[in-house]
């Protein structure tokens, strides 16, 4: 995956974690989750949010069916899954 890719999928993990924060101001913890240091692929792009598993995809036509899929597989039935699917601009 390229550079562009990637920061492209960071402001999406981003946006979605601020928009969960305006929405929830009771959970002060919501942030991109730790996938970006290094804490594997089965942390959700999103954490703070009690009992979810969020998966966030970004890009032209993104395949919702495959963010939930992923999701559900990430969380190993833990969890409830969601999968947000976010337009490039």
């Amino acid at each position: 995956m390229g550079k562009f890719s990637r920061d492209k999928g960071k402001r999406g993990e981003r946006a979605t974690a601020n928009e969960l924060k305006e929405s929830f101001p009771f959970l002060p913890d919501i942030k991109r989750g730790l996938q970006s240091r290094g804490g594997g692929a089965e942390v959700p792009d999103v954490v703070g949010v009690p009992g979810l598993h969020i998966e966030v995809k970004t890009g032209k036509c993104p395949n919702p069916r495959a963010a939930l899929k992923q999701a559900q597989k990430d969380s190993a039935g833990l969890t409830y899954s969601v999968a947000v699917i976010r337009d490039n601009r």
